[in-house]
């Protein structure tokens, strides 16, 4: 098993949704994570939490927010997992 691949957005805002897109698109590993801030989750989990192709969850650290793409080999469907 490949380690996850890690992005840091907590300093970003604008143009965030489509550059993390892009790279749950072009990503050659199971696992990708975006660190983010918490204001952030609702936008995030709108966009990208509807893909057949990603399961996701949630991790919340203090005022940021890890959150976890895992690649669905299995049915279709997303899982959304909030912790």
């Amino acid at each position: 098993m490949t380690k996850p691949r890690v992005y840091d957005y907590r300093e970003k805002s604008c143009g965030m949704i489509p550059e993390m897109e892009e790279l749950l698109r072009q990503a050659d590993v199971d696992v990708v994570e975006f660190l983010v801030q918490e204001n952030k989750l609702p936008q995030i989990i709108n966009a990208l939490a509807t893909s057949d192709r990603w399961g996701v969850d949630v991790e919340r650290e203090l005022s940021t927010a890890r959150v976890r793409f895992t690649r669905n080999n299995n049915e279709p469907g997303s899982v959304l997992d909030i912790i």
